[in-house]
């Protein structure tokens, strides 16, 4: 029972560890349950460059002012998200999203 519990406990930190290493952007689309294709169209940045930004690689201010306006997301979490860890994305509204998608 004892190794039972340090397991869960293993495995509950690391679980928690890597939630904080998931892109803001990654977490938004999450939750308004929507796919990079889809805000590809909504945004007209190409999916790969989206999933290219969503594995915490760096693109252009300008790609980043574009989704910032397609998604609510300041783009200074976008463009720093290690230090934005701990934003709230559930408070984003898009701008540009279809009516049927809601925060």
């Amino acid at each position: 029972i004892k190794l039972y519990i340090i397991l869960q406990r293993f495995f509950v930190r690391n679980f928690m560890e890597n939630e904080k290493k998931v892109h803001p952007l990654r977490r938004w689309m999450i939750h308004n349950n929507i796919t990079s294709p889809q805000l590809a169209e909504i945004s007209g940045i190409k999916a790969g460059a989206i999933r290219y930004i969503c594995c915490f690689n760096v693109a252009s201010v300008k790609r980043y002012r574009i989704l910032s306006d397609a998604t609510g997301i300041p783009p200074l979490v976008l463009m720093f998200p290690e230090e934005h860890a701990s934003f709230d994305v559930s408070g984003c509204r898009a701008n540009n999203i279809h009516a049927s998608i809601t925060c």
